[in-house]
């Protein structure tokens, strides 16, 4: 049964089989990003995370204990199978997930770049780059999305020039990062502690990047579940989070006015990654509009983290 299939292209399987007369349930997924090294790492990583009590589901190994098996020009991987509800957006789910995310970067502090071969590169820097925008300029406004691309222009180099200004004072940090904390990565089992999942794309970057992607993606999800004012809401919700993460990690408070600006440049990395892909062809125009006009809405929601949060 393919899990999640409200997003039409979901690569995660829950498998049934039987054995010794009983039901057993394993989550089997298929890799399209990650290569053979890059998911040796993640299961590593995995391992790792579990040993020191960070709750993720366990890597299963097959026949001869492999961590993975190559079929069909895909490599498979299972895991255990939790039963659970994604983050919702409820008060009690922010705090369990913004608490589990400072636990898990205690966690990763123990880890250096010159010990693990995380297979993943520091990208998150790279998209404020004006360099890296010159692309834009070599559209011809062939379809629906190079026309938009060509009509966000002087707005995208404005709005990553005044991002790289301001991130360009910061001390950078060398730390390992999950990179994609969103609703759908986190699970919340009946009578059990929050799960985290899917370390595909943890990298070397700055913890930072992890913390403004999760503040705005489940702050964005737990504004939705309320039914009050936008602006209560979000106070509510910059302050639930950060004051549950605080309590693992009091250091973020002198980041704080920070973080919008770390939400902008993972938005502009994901921009630039998809533009790169469509140039490749390795995506088409119509996936590609799509995803830039939720990036450019998510940049308006950037713009109000950033007022309630100076």
């Amino acid at each position: 049964m393919q899990i999640d299939e409200w997003e039409h292209a979901s690569n995660n399987y829950r498998v049934q089989y039987g054995m010794d007369g009983l039901t057993h349930e394993v989550l089997l997924r298929r890799h399209i990003l990650q290569d053979s090294g890059s998911i040796r790492a993640s299961t590593t990583l995995i391992r790792h995370l579990r040993h020191h009590r960070i709750p993720c589901p366990a890597v299963l190994l097959a026949d001869g204990g492999l961590r993975f098996v190559e079929h069909g020009g895909y490599n498979w991987q299972m895991f255990e199978f939790v039963h659970g509800d994604h983050f919702r957006g409820e008060e009690s789910e922010l705090t369990q997930a913004a608490t589990l995310i400072a636990k898990m970067h205690h966690v990763f502090d123990t880890i250096s770049p010159q010990r693990w071969n995380i297979v993943g590169i520091n990208e998150a820097i790279g998209p404020l780059d004006q360099a890296c925008w010159g692309a834009i300029h070599e559209l011809g406004g062939v379809n629906d999305f190079e026309r938009f691309v060509i009509v966000q222009r002087a707005f995208i180099h404005e709005y990553v020039g005044r991002a790289s200004d301001a991130l360009r004072r910061v001390a950078f940090k060398e730390d390992l990062i999950h990179g994609d904390l969103h609703p759908q990565n986190f699970l919340f089992p009946e009578c059990s502690p929050c799960v985290i999942l899917d370390f595909g794309n943890a990298c070397f970057a700055d913890y930072r990047y992890d913390i403004a992607m999760a503040l705005h993606r489940l702050v964005r999800q737990y504004i939705v579940h309320q039914a009050r004012p936008w602006r209560d809401s979000i106070l509510a919700g910059v302050a639930t989070f950060l004051g549950a993460y605080r309590t693992i990690n009091p250091s973020v408070e002198q980041d704080v006015r920070l973080l919008p600006k770390f939400m902008s440049a993972m938005l502009f990395r994901k921009m630039a990654h998809n533009l790169g892909l469509y140039r490749k062809g390795a995506r088409s125009w119509e996936s590609c509009l799509s995803q830039w006009q939720r990036f450019f809405g998510f940049l308006d929601e950037v713009d109000a983290f950033q007022t309630v949060m100076s």
